[in-house]
């Protein structure tokens, strides 16, 4: 790779590190609820929340993706001491443990990099597929956060990589390491056996070229795969069994349980329906960019040219043909089969990131870009990566933090502490650092309020200073983190409140008028409210 290619790429490099770990934008609830609210809770105690996914009766998720990722990383930080407690079973700042997730996944998103230049034989191609894929936000803002789709997109990489080193080497471990990572993509998220679809036919190509037309040959290049792909599977089912009803009298099929809930009218009720043009007209370009899936058009149309201008039997296909057919109908295939379901998001399709990059630069195609291409894409990429790695709900995680601290300090002064949080996505209950024994003991409580009403707050509110004063009747306090555009319409002076803290950058999407009109200072602005109680003096002479 040229010097300037090389820094150019190391700048891209050290932002990913940089929105690793100071990005505090909130994507969606799941980047939280589907893997570290989870280990936390079983792996650290803490106080936490687990989603609907994860309800015995029928469990939608897995349980060694998040274990195997955050449940390591946050295993490493209580083996390091990082979980000696402060004062009265509060746990240690929590802002560690966010680091220490961050981390793990910062280390995998550079799978996607070393996919690049295994999947891209030509150096100087290389070079721009390292560039596209460490500029992009998906690198920089998604695969960087513990979402089940960050993990999907590592399975499709890993996949590809290990069918071409099958190509090339013609060794058999790869064909079992091929299997177990297709049964491990299946149980992170079933989607993932669509992308899996042309892989594993073009494997199963390679296994009757190999074989010859032998049936011996072909079931000893069958078995041993097949068989690693089941003791996986029965590995994971065993794992799902034993967490979720702790023994295995009644099987757990978290994959199939997946299917049958996204298949169900449920999704477009619960979660929102959308139009099936949706991915391809709207959240594909968001993702990989319109000039990327221009010129993936183009290269898909240049294959297929070539192929039809073939003379039959006379031209054999070499690795590079046989990969860029697969990752063509890989993409295709992904994009139809997720096209589907009526709920679609754009963090869906992160995992064809990579086979699209790989597609335009294998096929030349990215010798045609031009000015307009590269200033397109820098600057969409750039933007999506400030919004949704700063902006998009960035208060939460810092506002969690800040509480944290505030109840280390008073947990001993207070009787009981309240912390409401209102407009604003999920607060991931790990992240407050709070240990299930002191939540238990009702030292602690937390109440998520959404988006209700205004009265609905207010009515939470009185509830709960009523409540804590029958329990406790010498102190109390409540905590309201809420959105200054959203209190900027209630007097909470005149209910005992004041503004202890502000937190910026804020952006709400769902209600950007509101908070244009109080301007970028305060518009942008996630406030900490604290109640003022009149609480007899304790020990030290503090409330």
């Amino acid at each position: 790779m040229p010097k300037f290619l090389t820094r150019l790429y190391t700048s891209f490099v050290m932002l990913r590190i940089f929105c690793a770990f100071w990005g505090t934008g909130y994507i969606h609830p799941d980047e939280y609820f589907q893997n570290g609210e989870v280990t936390a809770g079983d792996v650290l105690g803490f106080h936490v929340i687990k989603s609907w996914e994860w309800d015995p009766t029928a469990p939608c998720r897995a349980v060694l993706p998040p274990f195997i990722t955050t449940g390591v990383a946050f295993a490493t930080a209580k083996l390091a001491g990082l979980d000696v407690l402060i004062m009265h079973s509060v746990a240690p700042n929590p802002r560690m443990l966010f680091f220490a997730e961050r981390f793990m996944f910062l280390l995998l998103s550079f799978v996607l990099d070393f996919a690049a230049t295994r999947l891209v034989p030509n150096p100087q191609s290389r070079s721009y597929a390292l560039l596209l894929i460490s500029s992009s936000h998906v690198a920089n803002a998604f695969q960087v956060r513990p979402f089940s789709n960050s993990l999907e997109s590592l399975a499709l990489s890993v996949s590809l990589v290990l069918l071409r080193s099958l190509l090339e080497n013609h060794r058999q471990r790869h064909l079992n390491l091929l299997a177990l990572v297709f049964v491990l993509g299946a149980f992170t998220r079933i989607t993932f056996l669509a992308s899996a679809l042309p892989i594993g036919l073009q494997a199963l190509t390679w296994i009757s070229k190999q074989s010859a037309g032998s049936i011996t040959s072909w079931l000893r290049l069958v078995v041993l795969p097949l068989g690693t792909a089941i003791l996986t599977g029965l590995s994971l089912l065993c794992c799902d069994t034993l967490y979720f009803h702790g023994s295995l009298s009644a099987p757990v099929l978290t994959p199939l349980n997946f299917l049958l809930y996204n298949l169900s009218s449920k999704v477009a009720e619960e979660h929102g329906a959308h139009p099936r043009w949706l991915h391809v007209a709207v959240n594909l370009p968001m993702i990989v960019g319109p000039g990327l899936i221009y010129y993936s058009v183009r290269a898909i149309s240049k294959d297929r040219q070539t192929t039809s201008s073939r003379e039959d039997g006379k031209v054999k296909d070499n690795v590079n043909t046989a990969m860029s057919r697969t990752i063509a109908y890989t993409v295709v295939i992904t994009l139809a089969v997720l096209s589907v379901p009526q709920h679609q998001e754009p963090r869906f399709l992160i995992p064809l990131l990579l086979p699209v990059v790989v597609l335009v630069v294998n096929s030349g195609q990215i010798y045609r870009a031009g000015k307009i291409f590269w200033v397109t894409s820098v600057f969409m990429n750039v933007a999506l990566t400030a919004l949704f790695g700063f902006l998009h709900q960035a208060g939460v995680v810092p506002s969690l933090f800040y509480v944290h601290g505030r109840i280390s300090e008073e947990i001993s002064l207070y009787g009981h502490l309240d912390v409401v949080y209102w407009r604003t996505y999920m607060p991931p209950r790990h992240l407050l650092g709070i240990r299930h024994d002191t939540y238990q003991d009702r030292s602690v409580s937390v109440t998520d309020i959404a988006g209700a009403s205004t009265d609905v707050l207010l009515e939470t509110i009185r509830h709960l200073i009523s409540s804590a004063d029958s329990r406790r009747p010498d102190c109390s306090k409540v905590y309201l983190v809420a959105p200054f555009w959203a209190t900027d319409r209630v007097d909470l002076n005149a209910h005992g409140f004041i503004l202890e803290h502000r937190v910026w950058p804020h952006l709400d999407m769902d209600h950007l008028g509101e908070s244009v009109s109080l301007g970028v200072t305060d518009g942008l602005v996630l406030g900490v409210y604290s109640s003022q109680q009149d609480c007899a003096l304790l020990g030290n002479g503090r409330l």
